[in-house]
C-alpha cells in the first residue's frame, strides 16, 4: 500500500516510484487519490510500459479524476516516477494514495514489485 494519511492545512512534496510487472493483455492502470479540496496540486509524471512508445510525460493540477492506463506489448512491465506538491485544506480523509489495477481483468498477475516506493516531507 503506497498510502499516508495526510495533516489539514499541511503542504507536502511526494515522490513515488514504482516498477511494475503485467501480462500482455492485462496491462497497467494507476490514480493518485487524496484528501478532498486540496489549496494546491502539481504533479509531474513520467511513465511508460514495455512496448509502448514512448515514455509519457505530463503536469497535472489535481487528482486525476480518471485512471491512467498503460498498455504494455510485452510481460517485464514498465514505471511510474511521480513529483508532487500538495498544499492539503481541512480535510483529513481519505488518505493520499497511489492506486493501481489490472486495466483488463486476466488471469496473469499484476504486481507492484518490491523496492517501489512513496516517500514524502512536509514543507
Amino acid at each position: 500500500a503506497l498510502s499516508f494519511a495526510m495533516a489539514a492545512n499541511t503542504k507536502y512534496v511526494i515522490r513515488i516510484v514504482v516498477f511494475f510487472d503485467t501480462a500482455a493483455a492485462a496491462d497497467f492502470k494507476y490514480i493518485l487519490n487524496g484528501p478532498a479540496s486540496p489549496t494546491l496540486i502539481r504533479s509531474m509524471l513520467h511513465d511508460a510500459a514495455t512496448g509502448a512508445v514512448p515514455a509519457h510525460a505530463a503536469l497535472a493540477v489535481s487528482y486525476a479524476g480518471t485512471a491512467r492506463s498503460l498498455a504494455s506489448t510485452g510481460t517485464t512491465g514498465g514505471f511510474v516516477m511521480l513529483q508532487v506538491i500538495v498544499q492539503n485544506g481541512v480535510n483529513t480523509t481519505p488518505n493520499f494514495a497511489f492506486q493501481w489495477a489490472q486495466n483488463t481483468s486476466n488471469a496473469g498477475n499484476t504486481t507492484v514489485l518490491a523496492g517501489s516506493y512513496l516517500e514524502y516531507m512536509t514543507t
